[in-house]
């Protein structure tokens, strides 16, 4: 088979540093491991560091029967800005022009975010009868309108009516839709203008186990060494690992949460984003805030082997209450105990698997209470991170997870035929 894979946002293996595939990474290696030969459409923005990659559209060869074409769309620094928005619509274009050079796939696969790029998918699929997979990832742009405040959400909805007009052809003409959380498989569907089918699946968002060469490991050991986050301390660490974006991330709360905690803890951010300066401003005076920047896999993998518990601040809007983050994923697969704010899914399955504690967002006192418990009761910690790692390998291991999602986009280019 044919099999077209469309994510913009994900580390791609030509990028520098350990590469860690993520939702279509790992789906992709095993439909070419399974003999379909793939195309993974991604962008030339790296998303994460803010460069480009390539000045142009470029196509490369990747693992055997894989390749990448990489669409171009201008530079933008900020997640949220009109540079990001000006990017999508390019790399719509170019999408629209470039699929018609390829050869017609047997099922598409297509997250969403981005809109524009999801809607040519789909008018290609119906101009050449090829069956499209839209893949909710976020509520885009609800996101959007969940920043302003609520006297101004009508006017922000209207004014970007253009995009919800993206996202509705990209869902009515999708043969069936998928997402991480079913509450984003609904979404999905209320916006597609029909009522759900059996071909509607959630698949979560696995995280891949990666088993990193002795000496990356230990060149990993050494960074966290320099900073002051040594394997063995006498200070627990709390890490956070992800974006620095307070549009995302209630940071606030985390800095008045740890500082009465300060003098018997660590804190450690690794990560980058729109707010890093912001956030190393406000932490100046509180001691054992360490920050490590962006990481690569193997660091990441030190950090969460060093730290007691897993940090997961998010604030409460719908795309995130409905979901299970990545982020989740990442600390279960460790064994870490995680802190959230969030109510809605998550709260439910965690608590459910008794594997998280929970603080109120923008509520500096029950973080402190709920970080310092933990830290207090080894044994209740322990037993967290027991519970973590077993739901981990029975629901969250990547390879064991995608390969269901590949399955399904098997069967649905099989239906098509």
């Amino acid at each position: 088979m044919q099999i077209w894979a469309i994510s913009m946002g994900e580390p791609l293996p030509i990028d520098k540093g350990t590469w860690r595939p993520w939702r279509v990474g790992v789906t992709a290696k095993i439909l070419t491991d399974r003999g379909h030969e793939v195309t993974w459409w991604s962008s030339t923005m790296n998303h994460h560091n803010k460069t480009n990659r390539f000045s142009e559209s470029t196509e490369l060869p990747l693992f055997e029967k894989t390749k990448l074409i990489m669409l171009f769309g201008r530079h933008y620094g900020r997640n949220l800005s009109w540079q990001r928005i000006a990017n999508h619509r390019q790399i719509g274009v170019e999408f629209k022009r470039l699929a018609e050079k390829q050869p017609r796939p047997d099922v598409i696969f297509c997250a969403l975010p981005t809109l524009e790029v999801a809607r040519e998918a789909v008018r290609y699929g119906k101009k050449h009868g090829v069956p499209v997979v839209i893949d909710i990832l976020d509520q885009w742009p609800d996101f959007m309108v969940e920043l302003f405040p609520g006297f101004l959400r009508p006017f922000a909805r209207l004014g970007l009516e253009f995009m919800y007009r993206d996202l509705r052809e990209a869902c009515s003409g999708a043969v069936a839709i998928t997402g991480n959380a079913p509450a984003l498989v609904d979404w999905g569907i209320k916006f597609s203008g029909r009522p759900p089918t059996a071909k509607d699946h959630f698949f979560a968002h696995g995280y891949p186990e990666v088993s990193y060469d002795e000496n990356l490991m230990k060149k990993a050991g050494l960074f966290w060494d320099k900073l002051g986050v040594p394997a063995d301390s006498d200070l627990p660490t709390i890490c956070y690992i992800g974006s620095i974006r307070y549009t995302v991330i209630d940071f606030e709360t985390v800095l008045a949460g740890f500082q009465p905690l300060s003098k018997h803890a660590r804190l450690v951010i690794a990560g980058d984003g729109d707010d890093l300066k912001k956030l190393k401003g406000q932490a100046t005076n509180i001691p054992n805030v360490v920050f490590g920047g962006w990481v690569d896999g193997p660091a990441v993998q030190t950090l969460m082997k060093r730290s007691a518990i897993g940090l997961a601040p998010y604030r409460n809007s719908d795309n995130f209450k409905d979901s299970l983050t990545n982020k989740y994923a990442e600390y279960m697969s460790e064994g870490l105990p995680i802190v959230s704010s969030l109510e809605g899914f998550s709260r439910r399955l965690l608590t459910e698997n008794n594997c998280a504690d929970f603080f109120t967002e923008g509520n500096a006192e029950s973080l402190t209470q709920c970080l310092h418990g933990l830290l207090e009761n080894d044994s209740q910690r322990q037993a967290m991170g027991i519970n973590a790692r077993k739901l981990f390998l029975a629901n969250y291991s990547a390879e064991k997870l995608y390969e269901k999602l590949a399955d399904f986009l098997e069967e649905m280019a099989v239906e098509a035929d």
